[in-house]
């Protein structure tokens, strides 16, 4: 039976499908458009790329009302679907292989309820294809046209009578096996006529064929050990036309194209080796290649790991990763090595080191050891021997080559006492002030007859060079508060190089303390200065002392009783003085025409003064009359002018007062007027400025004076 998916949908496992009836030869056209099929999807695992699955329709459903019915006897889809496709699209096609009559009657029954069928259309006789007449609800099956599937259903009469419908005549495929012919290499589907709803019995290929093909999987190869070749094996199958994989054959059978050669593989295999011969044989496993499902070429092993015959090679011998054996009582060292292969450029060693036959003598050598000598820690210790030993090593003659066999050891036959030389240890000294001595120290040497002395150590501590501790007073410890002094010790000793302090001075412990003795009662300046509110007295703090003679009969401690009378210190104001920058200025007096001019001319304004000139002529020669007359004039002018400021400012940047501030000018004069015409006319002269006058000391002093600011 032939569905179509409703929705879109991704199969998967346990995922619930709708599917409606598409196969026109299921039902009446009203069923198929309002009957719609639920199912249940069941996958398995991929093969190939390829995901067998399976669809059990459980359900009928009216799209109108929702209304559903449980099916007795369930269908079901099979099919292939991809593993990295799994989307089928709404109105893809699906078949369904199952009792097809009860889903028919289920979905009639349906169709039947008085409520589910309130909005269907009622039946009309018109022809005999129309919907509503018993024959249109046969089924393309195997099943005979038996109205009991209906006894059930309630089906409205007809309203007149109508005529006897005319044969309906389709084609179906239920009830007819698949033909198999395995020498065109198909499957043939057959197909037999329905009249009126009943199958014929006249199954037939109906052009439809499916390809066989191969499947290779869960077939053993055939191998052939003796002919060394191996055959594969297949099933013949054919894919029906709802996607599922029908099996021809039920034995694997053998394929003669696909035929392998055996043979013998030795890069997986290790070694046999034979230690009572010294001989090495190569291995192998038995294997041929063959092509998978999917073409590519897959190794089979037939047998483990075998001799490969006719493969051997002696073994070799090497003293690398061996070291002589060695008899000490016998004086005798026995060379060792081992047995080996090369395999693909490498080393591959197969015994343990044992004796070759070869050996070495041992020799004594005493020229490269160190003497064997006490270190500090028993040099310092008061009993024990302190002697040094000359020390060996023995040794074997190995091809030409010396070669230790033991460490340096000491010969007992050979040694000599050690003694200790204060020489340059005048500065080192070991102290022990619990005890009241410290002692000097030397170091530790050694001689062998006829070799140079040898120095063990650095300055060690020499048990017969003892000092005595003494002791005196270095300083005190004064406690003001409690007023005593407690005396600082320190403890020295005598050496002939002269005196060397052992412990600096320090209060230690049983030391006696030294009460303070009263002096007398003072007043004491503080150092701390300060002035009364805008005053230039300066006053210094004092401070109401006990004076205390510490212990040490030396210092003493003012003891403060509280403040004092403060002490005068004087004025403690400066006046300072700050002139700004001088500005110099010139000025040129009016000009005047020349003439017998009297009187002011040139106008009255005159900063630098002004100059007075005379004229006369002889206003009557015969008579000898003159007459003369005189005129002054401004000077031309340049002059200096500076402005200062004085403060009074205390010692502690204080400014007592406001500022004073006074200007000075400072002038130079040339005149304006001169004679002309012998003296009988009075002229203007140009400016000829006289030089501007310094601002300097003298002249700043000069205006301070002036100011009455000195």
């Amino acid at each position: 039976m032939q569905l179509s998916f409703v929705d879109d949908v991704s199969i998967g496992e346990d995922l619930q499908v709708r599917a409606k009836i598409t196969d026109q030869s299921i039902g009446t056209k009203s069923m198929r458009d309002t009957i719609e099929l639920l199912g249940t999807v069941k996958t398995g695992e991929a093969v190939d790329g390829l995901v067998p699955s399976a669809i059990t329709w459980s359900q009928v459903i009216r799209k109108d009302t929702s209304a559903s019915s449980q099916l007795s006897d369930t269908l079901e889809s099979r099919f292939r679907i991809a593993q990295n496709s799994p989307d089928v699209g709404a109105n893809e096609t699906v078949y369904a292989e199952g009792d097809v009559d009860g889903l028919v009657s289920a979905a009639m029954a349906l169709l039947s309820d008085a409520n589910a069928v309130a909005n269907t259309p009622e039946s009309t006789s018109k022809s005999s294809g129309s919907e509503g007449s018993a024959s249109s609800f046969k089924t393309a099956s195997n099943s005979q046209g038996d109205d009991s599937l209906f006894d059930n259903i309630d089906i409205p009469e007809p309203e007149e009578k109508v005529e006897a419908p005319d044969d309906v005549v389709t084609e179906t495929t239920m009830g007819c096996d698949i033909k198999v012919d395995l020498e065109a290499g198909v499957a043939r589907v057959q197909s037999q006529e329905v009249l009126n709803g009943n199958p014929q019995g006249n199954c037939a290929p109906n052009g439809t064929n499916y390809p066989l093909a191969r499947s290779y999987a869960g077939c053993n190869d055939i191998v052939d050990m003796d002919a060394r070749k191996a055959w594969a094996s297949f099933k013949r199958f054919y894919v029906n036309g709802g996607g599922t994989n029908q099996n021809v054959d039920t034995e694997c059978q053998k394929d003669e194209e696909l035929v392998y050669d055996i043979f013998q593989k030795t890069d997986e295999c290790t070694m046999e080796v034979d230690l009572v011969n010294n001989v090495v044989y190569q291995r192998g496993k038995w294997v041929y290649q063959s092509k998978n499902i999917s073409s590519a070429w897959n190794e089979i092993e037939v047998t483990s790991c075998q001799r490969v015959e006719a493969a051997s090679s002696p073994l070799d011998q090497t003293e690398q990763g061996c070291t002589p054996r060695h008899d000490f009582d016998a004086g005798v060292s026995y060379q060792q090595t081992k047995y080996y292969y090369i395999e693909d450029g490498q080393h591959k060693v197969v015994s343990d080191c044992n004796d070759s036959g070869l050996t070495y003598s041992h020799v004594k050598n005493t020229d490269y050891c160190a003497d064997l000598a006490p270190t500090n820690a028993q040099l310092s210790m008061t009993n024990g021997t302190r002697a040094v030993y000359k020390q060996f090593r023995t040794e074997i003659d190995m091809d030409g080559e010396m070669v230790a066999i033991t460490e340096c050891a000491p010969d007992q036959a050979q040694g000599t006492e050690v003694f200790q030389d204060p020489t340059g240890c005048d500065t080192t000294f070991y102290h022990y002030i619990s005890s009241g001595q410290s002692f000097g120290s030397g170091r530790w040497k050694y001689q062998f007859s006829g070799e140079p002395e040898v120095v063990l150590s650095e300055c060690l501590q020499d048990n017969d060079i003892e000092f005595t501790h003494q002791v005196r007073i270095a300083d005190y410890q004064n406690n003001d508060d409690a007023l005593v002094s407690t005396p600082k010790t320190e403890i020295y000793i005598e050496t002939s190089g002269g005196e060397v302090i052992v412990s600096q001075a320090q209060v230690r412990e049983g030391a006696v303390e030294i009460p303070y003795v009263f002096q007398q009662a003072l007043e004491v300046a503080t150092g701390e200065l300060f002035y009364e509110e805008e005053s230039c007295e300066k006053w210094m703090r004092r401070n109401n002392v006990e004076r205390y003679l510490r212990g040490d009969g030396v210092s003493t401690f003012d003891r403060v009783l509280g403040e004092a009378e403060a002490l005068s210190q004087g004025d403690g104001c400066d006046v300072v003085i700050s002139w700004e920058e001088p500005a110099e200025t010139k000025w040129a007096a009016p000009s005047f025409s020349s003439g017998r001019r009297t009187g002011n001319v040139g106008g009255s304004y005159a900063p630098c003064g002004r100059t007075s000139e005379g004229w006369r002529y002889e206003a009557n020669p015969t008579e000898n009359i003159w007459k003369s007359g005189s005129a002054s004039s401004p000077n031309h002018c340049s002059w200096t002018d500076a402005s200062a400021d004085r403060r009074i400012v205390r010692e502690d940047g204080v400014q007592i007062g406001e500022t004073s501030t006074n200007s000075c000018r400072l002038t130079a004069s040339a005149p304006s007027i001169r004679e002309t015409n012998g003296g009988e006319l009075l002229a203007y002269r140009s400016p000829g400025y006289a030089a501007h006058r310094p601002m300097d000391n003298a002249a700043k002093s000069d205006c301070m004076g002036a100011w009455g600011w000195w």
